[in-house]
């Protein structure tokens, strides 16, 4: 079946004023918030747990993009495994007086007694 071309196209124009489009962004906010189900919202707010979970997500996707934040994530290990190298630690070797263990490393990290964690945590 052929479509015949139309003959003409009528087109139509909606302009809207500073109050109807302020009516507008408001109906479509509100419409974005009812999609996000403000229940579930809620029940994040309600445990913390949760919350810090969601929150630290966050920054994990941040620290993806480029922006850097001060918590410790996953792309700030390469760096973390730089300063243990630095600070004594040999992999793949046995504990030694010259090799100590990575827990005896976090604890000296911890105590303060090597200037702290790279990045300040």
């Amino acid at each position: 079946m052929s479509k015949n071309k139309p003959k003409e196209t009528i087109e139509y124009v909606i302009r809207l004023q500073d109050k109807e489009r302020m009516l507008l962004d408001e109906f479509m906010f509100s419409y974005r918030l009812q999609a996000a189900n403000p229940a579930a919202i809620i029940g994040l707010l309600k445990d913390p747990t949760e919350l810090i979970q969601l929150l630290y997500s966050l920054a994990i996707i941040a620290e993806l993009f480029g922006f850097e934040t001060p918590l410790p994530t996953p792309s700030d290990l390469p760096a973390f495994i730089n300063f243990l190298q630095n600070k004594g630690l040999k992999q793949d070797q046995p504990k030694s007086e010259t090799n100590p263990s990575i827990l005896e490393l976090l604890q000296k990290l911890w105590s303060g007694e090597l200037g702290g964690f790279p990045g300040g945590y």
